[in-house]
């Protein structure tokens, strides 16, 4: 029996006021903190850490190919850049042979460095033990229990913070939120001015932001430091010349979920059911449509106008990879390479099921599918190359540009501050790891018109670096130095903000630990790259004298 055109409407009604209901259960679910939900921390037993290194362009091409299509059990550490560039890759036990025979099959050199990834990670926990023992006979009572030789909790951070605050006998610090996360957390700002009146002081403004990937430890704690060394410098150092704002934490949400929950956890904590929520005067509705496309390839002809030769594009399962002959089909059980599973296809948001909108289990039923990676969510040349179009994956961009409140907040407090009249003498991203100093683009392969001027500092930085304990950074733009990526947040501050010197810092180390970068190597870490911000500072003022 054919239903009437009023009765469709009716049951299409019914169906939809239900998929609300759900969406709105499922967003207030997760609204609790981390600690509140207890969730269970996941372990990283058998996981194997593998390096791999190309030596040809088909090679690299293969790499990339595999970490497009979102491979279950297989996580880059680092994405494909360049030939004889190692890679490591963290590798579930169950898929740890299949990823041999590819390989293999494909003569791409590999070297399996860690057998057991959790016992790496539970070495760095009882290292981060043995330091908080050796120092608590020493440490004032009175005070919190931040470790400038270890890592350390956000909410040590966070009160350590202030402790610096109120020791400041110069009361140069300030410390605001400058936004509120997903779960709830304030993103905090410390502003470092020598001025009177900071509003009203024409001093040009140095911005760096740490911890915007939550996994990358060290970074939060270089802004500690960047923060304590400007205090004690005073006059005498950058503060003479220049303001500072400074976010030590980026992803609040992110950074505390690896913590408890996640040791590699890189993006933030906003779940598909929230970017669903929020429609309306968003449109979001439009932007899931483009996220729905199932799986990503790579397609060499992307955007000509950008320069782009290399990007991502979903398009059906059975499409080729262009220029690369493969065909996605080959990954998947039963194939030629069995035994890699199925990445979700639907990006992390509903399908239409015939019988109403549903959320796929999959993606309800796999950990890595909630949140979105900051730096890819700016709005430039935002969804296009090195971004993710699937929530699963760990360069997911997010519903729509400015999507969320970690960017938002950067974006917001940079707009308005140079609407008061305010300068921006630099901005850093603060990242870890590969040792690197970057200017723009990332999102396409020319150099900015400002190269010769940002090569400039870059050398100058590089070099007071290396001149500590000699430690070499790779310095130049970061679509030559790692890869092509849109949606970055040092890509925006410069075309969009106009803030010339804009740089992105990969700290210690070039692979050996990667994320885990020991503790004893956090203070020269810190002393190292502080030297180089120096010397950045001190080049830039000479157009300030």
């Amino acid at each position: 029996m054919r239903m009437s055109l009023s009765q469709h409407i009716f049951h299409f009604t019914i169906l939809g006021a239900l998929w609300g209901a759900l969406v709105l259960s499922k967003s207030l679910e997760v609204t609790e903190k981390n600690e509140d939900k207890k969730e269970a921390k996941f372990s990283f037993m058998n996981y194997k850490l593998v390096d791999v290194i190309p030596k040809d362009q088909n090679q690299l091409k293969d790499l990339r190919t595999l970490e497009s299509i979102n491979v279950v059990g297989v996580d880059f550490w680092a994405e494909p850049a360049q030939v004889d560039q190692t890679i490591s890759l963290s590798v579930e036990p169950e898929v740890y042979k299949t990823l041999e025979n590819f390989l293999d099959q494909r003569n791409i050199q590999h070297n399996t460095k860690v057998t057991n990834l959790q016992e790496l990670i539970d070495d760095e926990m009882k290292s981060i033990l043995k330091e908080d023992l050796d120092d608590f006979g020493y440490r004032d009572p009175s005070l919190s229990y931040y470790d400038a030789k270890s890592y350390n909790r956000l909410n040590q951070i966070t009160t350590h913070l202030r402790e610096i605050q109120k020791q400041d006998d110069s009361q140069s610090m300030s410390i605001s939120s400058i936004g509120t996360t997903f779960e709830g957390r304030p993103i905090e700002m410390v502003t470092l001015s020598r001025s009177e009146d900071s509003a009203k002081t024409d001093k040009p403004i140095i911005w760096m932001d740490c911890g915007i990937h939550s996994r990358e430890w060290v970074s939060p704690s270089f802004c500690i430091f960047t923060i304590k060394e400007l205090l004690a410098e005073g006059e005498a150092g950058l503060l003479r010349k220049f303001d500072f704002f400074i976010v030590p934490v980026a992803n609040p949400d992110g950074y505390v979920y690896s913590w408890d929950v996640n040791r590699m956890w890189r993006k933030n904590r906003r779940t598909p059911a929230a970017m669903m929520l929020r429609s309306g005067d968003d449109q979001v509705s439009v932007e899931i449509q483009k996220t729905r496309r199932s799986l990503e390839v790579i397609d060499y002809n992307l955007d000509e106008e950008l320069g782009i030769e290399g990007g991502f594009l979903s398009t059906e399962a059975e499409t080729k990879f262009t220029k690369d002959n493969i065909s996605l089909k080959q990954f998947w059980p039963g194939s030629v390479f069995p035994g890699f599973p199925q990445a979700p296809q639907s990006g992390g948001f509903p399908s239409w099921g015939g019988s109403g909108n549903q959320w796929s289990q999959s993606v309800q039923s796999n950990p890595k599918c909630t949140g979105v990676d900051p730096n890819r969510n700016f709005d430039i040349a935002w969804a296009k190359v090195g971004s993710s179009n699937s929530i699963c994956q760990d360069t997911f961009h997010g519903p729509k540009a400015f999507s969320e409140a970690e960017t938002v907040a950067i974006r917001d407090i940079i707009l308005n501050t140079q609407t008061s009249g305010r300068e921006f003498a630099s901005f850093l991203s603060v990242h870890a790891y590969s040792q690197f100093w970057m200017s723009p683009y990332g999102f396409k392969k020319i150099r900015s018109s400002d190269y010769f001027d940002q090569s400039r500092v870059m050398k100058k930085a590089v070099e007071a670096l290396r001149q500590v304990y000699g430690t070499s950074f790779q310095h130049g733009p970061i679509n030559e130095v790692i890869y092509l990526a849109s949606g970055s947040s040092v890509d925006w501050a410069y075309e969009k903000a106009g803030i010339n010197y804009s740089y992105a810092l990969e700290l210690r180390d070039q692979g050996k630990y990667g994320f885990l970068l020991p503790v004893d190597q956090i203070e020269p870490t810190n002393t190292e790259t502080y030297a180089g911000l120096k010397a950045m500072g001190w080049e830039i003022a000479k157009e300030y004298s």
